[in-house]
C-alpha cells in the first residue's frame, strides 16, 4: 500500500466522529453549519478510500460491484431507523448509534487491512484462485 490508504481512512471517520459529536451538543446556526460542512466533506473524501479498500480486498470480484447497491441501502434504512430511534428515544439514541458505527466501521477496516495483508481473502482464497 505505496500511499497508505488506512490513514486517510482513520482520518476521514474521525472527522465524522467530530461531526456527529458536534450535532449531539446543543445546535445553534454555526455549530450546525460546521458539522454539517465537516460530514459532508469526510464522507466525501472518505468514500473513494473504502471503495479502494474493498476493492483491494476483493481478489475475485464479487463484493466491489456490490459497493453502490449497499450505499443505496444504507440510504434507504438509515432514515427509517433514525425516524424510529428519534420518536422512542430522542436525538441521542441517534447520535449514540452513529458514534457506535463510525468505532466498528473503524475497528473493521483496520480487520480487514490485517486480513488483506495476510494475500488470502475472508474465504481463505489466493488472488489467483477460481472465480467459481
Amino acid at each position: 500500500d505505496k500511499f497508505n490508504r488506512t490513514f486517510p481512512l482513520i482520518i476521514g471517520l474521525l472527522a465524522v466522529l467530530v461531526s456527529d459529536f458536534l450535532f449531539s451538543m446543543q445546535l445553534t446556526v454555526t455549530i450546525y453549519t460546521i458539522a454539517a460542512c465537516l460530514f459532508n466533506l469526510a464522507f466525501a473524501f472518505t468514500l473513494p478510500f473504502l471503495v479502494t479498500l474493498v476493492a483491494d480486498l476483493d481478489f475475485n470480484g464479487r463484493f466491489v460491484v456490490l459497493t453502490v447497491p449497499a450505499i443505496a441501502f444504507g440510504n434507504m434504512v438509515g432514515p427509517a431507523v433514525a425516524g424510529s430511534l428519534i420518536s422512542e428515544q430522542g436525538y441521542t439514541s441517534v447520535m449514540m448509534l452513529a458514534g457506535c458505527t463510525i468505532v466498528i466501521t473503524g475497528i473493521l477496516i483496520i480487520i480487514a487491512i490485517k486480513i488483506g495483508l495476510t494475500g488470502t481473502n475472508v474465504a481463505g482464497e489466493r488472488p489467483d484462485a477460481p472465480l467459481i
